[in-house]
């Protein structure tokens, strides 16, 4: 049984607007004093707790009323007694300015929110509470207009952004999506080559044309011949840089940063300005970039790890294989002071083939 009682705060002024607060709790009769600061993210320092705690506790902290494993409900309840605590010693930060302010969740790739594998929507949607801040980025759109469908009613504030992320600048980006059958075409009647349904032609949709070659021709013929592939459709969206998206929703910091991005994961976690936030959480699809690109995957591990100091956390968060986890430890060096990784350089014609090719 988890008893999450709050038995003393104690409360050090650091600055104007800055403050820090100790939440003491008792885990089935063991006390714990947990950290939290009003210039992070408190959702993503709760979840960092609960990474740490659930190594040192054997888990004892997924408890309570979440379900065993759901890191997001263990976070979201021992950050909603932080937030409350901060708000009552050093202000709820409402002052009516524009001062920036922490960034709870931002997700790059939201797709439709409630779809297979995403690991934000089921507490995002029914169980965070309102001062949680959500950025949520998809850039295709009727995945974007189901997305704010599905996301209607919850009480967080969240903001939804309808273009892809381009990394370091801003400029248009080209999307290749491969024909839909349940889309009208002349000759569909005649011609199999095609991708059924919505959910599987959207979730291989990407910038990257080889990605999406590839996935259409195991996807039609799970043999590979390559006279399955169907045409590939191309269509130019909006691209943010990482910096822009920051600065237009004011984030100080991120909590939790989450990427599905077909085929471009590691290249825009590489490219994330780690000089003005560095997440608490990171998560992002990790398959293709294992397999076209183990080198610059591999680059990117040192980086998360050695320079940034991340701790790996496979199936924390997201899937314990296809997706990569990262949490940043509690002694973690600061960052430098133009903290990203070289741009990932292979070309899409030079990466290793998807999908068994």
């Amino acid at each position: 049984m988890l008893l999450r009682t709050v038995v003393a705060a104690a409360v050090l002024l650091r600055g104007a607007g800055a403050c820090t607060a100790t939440l003491s709790i008792d885990i089935d009769g063991v006390s714990v004093k947990l950290a939290f600061d009003n210039t992070s993210s408190v959702f993503g320092t709760a979840l960092r707790h609960v990474a740490e705690l659930g190594d040192a506790h054997g888990g004892g902290l997924m408890g309570g009323s979440c379900e065993t494993g759901d890191a997001f409900c263990a976070a979201g309840e021992l950050a909603d007694g932080a937030h409350a605590l901060l708000a009552e010693r050093c202000g709820d930060g409402d002052g009516g300015d524009a001062r920036p302010a922490p960034l709870d969740v931002l997700q790059v790739g939201a797709h439709e929110g409630d779809s297979p594998g995403d690991p934000l929507y089921a507490w995002l949607r029914h169980r965070a509470a309102p001062w949680v801040r959500a950025v949520l980025v998809e850039p295709m759109r009727a995945s974007f207009e189901a997305l704010v469908r599905n996301y209607a009613g919850a009480v967080a504030s969240i903001s939804y952004v309808h273009a892809a992320v381009a990394g370091r600048e801003r400029r248009p980006l080209v999307f290749y999506e491969p024909r839909r059958c349940d889309a009208p075409y002349p000759d569909a009647s005649h011609d199999v080559r095609c991708v059924h349904g919505f959910e599987t032609s959207t979730l291989i949709a990407s910038t990257n044309w080889t990605f999406v070659y590839h996935g259409a021709r195991w996807i039609v013929d799970p043999t590979g011949s390559t006279t399955a592939v169907p045409p590939i459709a191309r269509r130019e969206v909006a691209g943010l840089d990482w910096r822009s998206i920051l600065e237009a929703h004011g984030a100080s910091a991120v909590g939790v940063l989450v990427v599905d991005a077909e085929a471009m994961d590691c290249d825009l976690v590489a490219s994330f300005p780690f000089d003005v936030a560095v997440p608490d959480v990171i998560v992002f699809e990790q398959g293709h970039c294992a397999h076209a690109q183990p080198d610059e995957r591999a680059a990117l591990d040192d980086y998360l790890t050695d320079v940034l100091g991340y701790a790996r956390a496979p199936g924390f968060v997201g899937h314990v294989e296809h997706d990569a986890c990262y949490v940043l430890r509690s002694m973690a060096p600061n960052p430098p002071d133009s903290a990203t990784l070289d741009p990932i350089t292979t070309p899409p014609d030079r990466q290793r083939g998807t999908f068994g090719s």
